[in-house]
């Protein structure tokens, strides 16, 4: 993966200096989404270029959300700007709410239209297959989220969720309801999937701050949804070389009491919504 990442690396960098590919789109049927924090403006542009490079026919549009909390009077770097006169499509929200950006502002603006969402993270470098694989999933299971990556969830003999570090991956025979897709690798939602309590940030940012992975499984159970693997097994694509020194990852997975971990947060859905996983 290491070499991946380098070769990767050096051929988007010249893509973005020299391309003239544009993505620019009056659909909106296919949309994906992405954001980012000021210590990854910098390089963010290689994974939108992996983006951009996909072997699909199907039209798709780029969306970069940006809290102006975070960027305020800082100036894109010129491979951004690049992209967007490429077609990447830039949108500055007024609330910092982390790694929720990228799929809650998507929701809001393309929920009317029937819009497919894709969320992807900022530090990944996604192949050219990527896109397709996911639409073809989902045009075999239109009404399904569909992902790349994600964990299964498991109960003791008491019925309680083991602790989060030791859920298996998921792979393509787990149960559909019982699978926590991470969107690390990407995740396709079609429209209406999610449960109506999904645009409230009162109780996403009370119950999951840093979860934003749990707290869309949550809906989608909530909603009846059922989440397919693109895949046999989990994949992980290969990452931006120094971009996940500092990751959000590493906070949810983190045991110090002064954090909010994904064990707690979850634990705090399953609460809240009253969630049993004995009968999925």
């Amino acid at each position: 993966m290491l070499v991946e990442s380098i070769l990767y690396t050096f051929y988007y960098f010249l893509v973005n200096l020299f391309s003239c590919k544009s993505r620019k789109s009056k659909s909106t049927k296919v949309v994906v989404s992405l954001t980012t924090y000021p210590k990854r403006i910098s390089t963010v542009f290689l994974t939108i270029e992996s983006i951009f490079n996909q072997d699909v026919n199907e039209d798709y549009i780029v969306v970069l959300y940006l809290s102006k909390e975070e960027f305020k009077g800082t100036a894109l770097p010129s491979s951004l700007i690049r992209l967007q006169n490429r077609g990447l499509v830039i949108k500055f929200v007024d609330d910092n709410i982390k790694s929720y950006k990228k799929l809650h502002y998507a929701i809001i603006k393309y929920l009317d239209f029937g819009s497919k969402i894709i969320t992807a993270d900022d530090d990944i470098l996604y192949p050219n297959a990527w896109l397709r694989k996911l639409l073809e999933t989902s045009k075999e299971n239109p009404d399904c989220v569909c992902y790349y990556r994600g964990r299964e969830i498991k109960l003791n003999n008491e019925g309680k969720i083991l602790n989060y570090n030791s859920l298996p991956l998921a792979n393509s025979k787990s149960n559909r309801m019982m699978t926590i897709p991470t969107g690390v690798s990407g995740i396709l939602y079609p429209p209406y999937s999610l449960h109506e309590d999904v645009l409230k940030e009162d109780i996403f940012l009370d119950l999951a701050p840093n979860a934003d992975d749990l707290w869309y499984k949550a809906m989608s159970l909530m909603k009846g949804t059922e989440c397919v693997m693109v895949t046999d097994k989990s994949v992980h694509f290969p990452p931006i070389l120094g971009t996940q020194i500092t990751s959000l990852r590493s906070t949810n997975l983190c045991l110090s009491s002064d954090l909010i971990n994904n064990d707690t947060q979850l634990g705090k859905l399953v609460d809240f919504y009253k969630i049993n996983f004995t009968n999925k």
